[in-house]
């Protein structure tokens, strides 16, 4: 169930289409380094994209998922965010609010650049959060949908499509 509304000409997040790759400098809460896609095919992946850095709900949203990593770590799911501010806003923005002192999962600067659809820059006016499968196919895109906005909710969705659909035999 995808909450993206249909009205969107040529969405870049497709529900069952190739999560685009994306590569680009990030801040881990730790340090800088080069984010690449690609690394993450193989586990779940959630992607958290947020307009601005130093932005009140996408602060509250960012603590969440960092205080649950260690549970989606644990479940083989890797969180990513990204923003369309640089990494060094990243780093500026996390060491200047104690509530993001523990995000140690990888933000990706200029996310507008790094999301180019068609030549086209990508542009996240609200929150949104993207749901890829290890084969690196989006099987869920959410924006600005309360109940994903609450990392406990995003394991329940993920262990839902992680499970087999019993078909029923026909009669």
């Amino acid at each position: 169930m995808s909450a993206l509304p249909i009205d969107i000409p040529n969405p870049l997040f497709v529900p069952g289409q190739p999560l685009p790759d994306f590569a680009g400098e990030a801040w881990d809460g730790t340090r800088y380094r080069f984010l690449d896609s690609r690394e993450h095919r193989g586990s779940w992946l959630v992607l958290l994209i947020y307009p601005r850095d130093f932005d009140a709900e996408a602060r509250l949203w960012l603590a969440g998922f960092a205080e649950a990593q260690a549970e989606f770590e644990r479940r083989g799911v890797a969180l990513v965010a990204a923003s369309r501010d640089s990494a060094h806003s990243h780093q500026a923005w996390l060491a200047t609010t104690p509530e993001l002192s523990h995000v140690r999962f990888p933000i990706l600067g200029d996310a507008c650049e790094r999301f180019a659809c068609d030549g086209a820059p990508f542009d996240f006016p609200s929150r949104g959060l993207v749901l890829a499968d290890p084969n690196g196919v989006v099987r869920q895109v959410d924006l600005d949908d309360p109940k994903m906005l609450e990392p406990a909710m995003v394991l329940r969705e993920i262990e839902a499509l992680r499970a087999p659909v019993a078909l029923e035999p026909r009669a």
